[in-house]
Order: C-alpha cells, then structure tokens, then sequence
C-alpha cells in the first residue's frame, strides 16, 4: 500500500492540481507489477480574483516493470469520475511512465 500525493499546473490559465490516491502494488519485490488505486484529483482555479475548487473522483489500473537498477516502465488507465459541483463527462486517460528505479 502506498499513498500518493501530486502536483499539476496549466500552463496556459491559473488552473492547478493536486492528486491525492491510495495505490497498492502487486510482488513489490519483483519485476512485473499490477498497480490499482482510487482516489481524489483537487482542481484550483484562479481567475478575477475569485477561487473555483473542484474534486473529481479517480480509479488507477496499471501495469508496471520494474528492473533491479534501471528501467522503469508504467502504462494503464485512469479513470476521472464526475465532479462533484459542475457536471463532466466521464473520461478515461491512457497514461505511459517512462523513468530510472534506483
């Protein structure tokens, strides 16, 4: 089990994110790895001088390698429910996470 806690900022307006998710990691000491959680994506917008706060529901489900020194690889889904203030649609986001385990 492991607790996540992001950080996200568009850089084209004052919209920021803070992903907050509790994951859990199939043979932690291997190499081939399931990856699942759920949890809370905060969205912050700052616009004339106002605040606009909205949390979006998530649902995680990777797969992940994980060499002994070296290569990191993720690629799955997410799921981003509906808001809880302002309707949205239903999105699913292909995600890929290439990187260094060390």
């Amino acid at each position: 089990m492991l607790l996540r806690l992001g950080f996200s900022r568009d850089f084209n307006s004052s919209v920021y994110g803070v992903p907050t998710a509790l994951s859990w990691i199939t043979s932690p000491l291997g190499k081939h790895h399931f990856e699942g959680g759920f949890g809370c994506t905060h969205r912050i917008e700052f616009y004339d001088g106002n605040t606009s706060y909205d949390p979006f529901s998530m649902l995680t489900l990777q797969y992940r390698y994980t060499g002994k020194r070296g290569l990191l690889f993720r690629t799955g889904i997410n799921y981003y429910g509906y808001s809880w203030y302002i309707y949205y649609p239903v999105n699913l986001h292909l995600t890929f996470s290439l990187g260094y385990s060390f």
